[in-house]
């Protein structure tokens, strides 16, 4: 473990860029927020899309907050540094969005693909073993490839709630933090802050209140961080799992597979959004749980007064039910988070736990389905 001795020199040396760069974030997103009322285009004013949850235009250009601060923050670091620019088209494809300038899905996976072959040539990272399997070059390149381009989009894919993407980002930093911490790896540990620090300037605009958004850029900045961040951590810490990594970030990961599998089962594209996410039904789940205990002492002889205040109580239904989405998420998905910490360097356990949260996605998406009493 960390001597207390070096845990204070870490705190007192980075203590000031850690601060520096959550302003920097804060700071940049406040800017966003404030320039966005004179240039109404930066606003997102479409009430009525999929994933549609806000009631005032809002500005979307949060990641490039994020993007900005930990620019700065890696700055010393050569591998990161590229990993900054290689990301730079994928972040592009999704500002592009947000700036209502909408591309194709199939552009927007061209420039993902340039940002993940980019980042595997430039900095030389790729999957080469999965804890007792040793890959050759070639399929641990191409497997690398294929998880980037899945993961850049998972984390835009949960991306429909104030705070849920960047929260979820954040619980999973603090994961792949205390790992880092408990192996003493400084170094990691500093990479790891400076990605949180710079979500947390960002991640205070947009939870519980939505004043910014991340964005399409930011979320996939932030997929596409995590997943070299997710190799780095293999490489630097061996003793860790493969698995480890892939539970920790398991619910983003299914969130696609199952997104992919339900399309294909309806008949629809899996390019083609709809409204039955995981966390688009825990939302109206929310609401309908919310409605029947505002309504549930209603009688005859209230109604109109019921009626008279049924704008009031609805829009006051939809603006807890969105942050609450998140708070029940981030509580779904904690033991997962432990059990990953906890069983780090134990492969067939987090095997067992991997399928385990499946069973768990699985059921939990059912009863939602029930409660709501819609046909899938």
């Amino acid at each position: 473990m960390l001597s207390q001795d070096l845990f204070f020199n870490l705190k007192e040396i980075y203590f000031f860029k850690y601060i520096f760069i959550f302003f920097l974030s804060f700071s940049t997103c406040l800017f966003i927020i404030y320039i966005s009322k004179k240039y109404p285009s930066f606003l997102d004013k479409n009430f009525k899309g999929y994933q549609k949850y806000h009631t005032f235009p809002t500005p979307r250009l949060g990641g490039v907050g994020i993007y900005i601060s930990s620019f700065i923050g890696l700055i010393s670091s050569s591998i990161f540094l590229k990993l900054m620019f290689s990301s730079f088209p994928a972040f592009i494809a999704g500002i592009f969005s947000d700036i209502n300038k909408e591309l194709s899905p199939k552009v927007r996976i061209l420039l993902i693909s340039i940002s993940a072959l980019l980042g595997i040539f430039l900095t030389d990272l790729y999957v080469n073993n999965l804890d007792f399997i040793t890959l050759n070059k070639f399929l641990g390149i191409f497997l690398t490839f294929i998880g980037i381009l899945g993961f850049t989009n998972a984390i835009n894919i949960i991306d429909g709630f104030n705070g849920l993407a960047s929260g979820f980002s954040l619980i999973a930093l603090l994961n792949f933090l205390f790992t880092a911490f408990f192996y003493n790896n400084i170094f990691l540990m500093d990479i790891i802050s400076i990605f949180i620090f710079s979500i947390l300037g960002f991640f205070i605009l947009n939870f519980p209140f939505g004043l910014i958004f991340l964005g399409d850029g930011g979320a996939y900045f932030l997929g596409y961080m995590f997943s070299f961040l997710c190799i780095f951590i293999k490489n630097l810490l061996p003793q860790v799992s493969a698995l480890y990594p892939f539970l920790v970030l398991i619910y983003p990961i299914y969130e696609v597979i199952f997104s992919i599998y339900r399309k294909i089962k309806r008949k629809t594209s899996p390019f083609k959004p709809d409204t039955y996410h995981f966390h688009m039904l825990v939302y109206k789940a929310i609401k309908k749980f919310l409605r029947r205990r505002y309504t549930k002492n209603f009688s005859k002889e209230n109604t109109l007064y019921f009626l008279k205040y049924y704008k009031n109580i609805k829009e006051k239904i939809n603006f807890l039910a969105n942050p609450l989405t998140s708070i029940f998420i981030f509580l779904w998905i904690l033991p997962f988070q432990i059990l990953a910490f906890l069983f780090k360097n134990h492969p067939p356990i987090l095997f067992m736990c991997s399928l385990l949260f499946i069973f768990y996605y699985n059921l939990t998406y059912k009863i939602l389905v029930m409660y709501l009493k819609n046909k899938i």
